[in-house]
């Protein structure tokens, strides 16, 4: 190794890089955007079937570590941001943190940049992540959606498209408070990811 400080900075930078925005340099991005734009959903509309989704889905959420309804999303990576295409909200009005998610994401602006979040980093590993709290990963614990609209605890899987094998976006649970998800959110979550794709590939039973 070098004993040169100057010579390790690109690779540092590159490394903050990557868990600021994961998708920056993304080989799928344009494969994804044909993909979506093939199957209708390459643009911000908000989608009542899968806001409906995104509803049970954070019922069985919490069903599943016996708290109280989170909030649960069907995300959708449209070009250079997210787009909430299915959202189901329970943060009270009167709450800063729930009307700072209101005021952002509710119709016709459900849009988030790539830099917020935890969904960006299952889109670019195609692979589920639980964060029991988010602050018990320092990689995680500096994201923007944990100081800003105080969020604890996320699972989220991604929506593989069968034909293509591209993540076209998430299958998202997120909730202010530490959440036991363990192993069983794991499973949960993967499983309600695989539904969603069949709703939005038409592949629905």
């Amino acid at each position: 190794m070098s004993n040169n400080p100057t010579s390790e900075q690109p690779l540092i930078d590159q490394r903050l890089g990557d868990q600021i925005d994961p998708l920056r340099n993304d080989p799928d991005a344009a494969a994804r955007q044909r993909r979506l734009a093939e199957l209708g959903l390459a643009h911000d509309q908000p989608q009542p079937r899968l806001d409906a989704f995104a509803a049970a889905l954070a019922r069985d959420a919490a069903d599943l570590v016996g708290g109280s309804v989170p909030d649960a999303m069907v995300n959708l990576f449209v070009g250079d941001h997210q787009y909430f295409a299915g959202m189901h909200l329970t943060a009270a009005p009167n709450s800063e943190a729930g009307a700072g998610l209101r005021q952002q994401h509710t119709s016709p602006d459900r849009i988030m940049g790539l830099d917020t979040g935890w969904c960006p980093h299952v889109v670019a590993r195609g692979l589920p992540l639980v964060l029991d709290d988010v602050f018990s990963m320092v990689r995680f614990a500096a994201n923007p959606a944990a100081a800003n609209l105080d969020i604890r605890s996320y699972i989220g899987a991604p929506l593989l498209d069968p034909d293509t094998g591209v993540a076209l976006g998430t299958a998202c649970v997120i909730a202010r408070d530490p959440r036991p998800y363990g192993r069983a959110g794991l499973e949960f979550i993967k499983d309600r990811a695989i539904q969603a794709t069949r709703l939005i590939t038409g592949n629905a039973p």
